[in-house]
């Protein structure tokens, strides 16, 4: 069974600025969603890893994993290292820059 890792991250709320750019802080929950579709719209199969897991680091950042259970361990598909407000980043496998903002509504960007 796979569960999302709620944990500090629980604290980022959705946040707007009286700022008419506005600004955005991203939950654990809403950052691995947005993950996934960047995933599955990147992976030539279209694949989507069954489990996400979010863990928040202290300084605005969260690593993503997305996973599958296999047997008695996990199969990791993707780990990404996301700032939470403007949902760049880095993928942790491949060392690869990422930029997720496309993808931060459902319906989006093949999402």
């Amino acid at each position: 069974d796979c569960l999302l890792s709620r944990g500090l991250g629980d604290v980022y709320k959705r946040q707007v600025s009286d700022d008419p750019e506005g600004f955005r802080f991203y939950t654990n929950e809403e950052l691995g969603q947005i993950a996934l579709r960047y995933y599955r719209a990147n992976s030539p199969e279209g694949y989507v890893p069954g489990c996400i897991d979010v863990q928040n680091n202290d300084d605005g950042y969260a690593v993503v994993q997305l996973y599958d259970v296999v047997d008695d361990h996990t199969a990791t598909s993707a780990w990404y290292m996301l700032n939470r407000v403007t949902l760049t980043g880095s993928d942790v496998m491949t060392g690869s820059a990422v930029i997720m903002s496309d993808y931060a509504e459902e319906g989006t960007a093949e999402g």
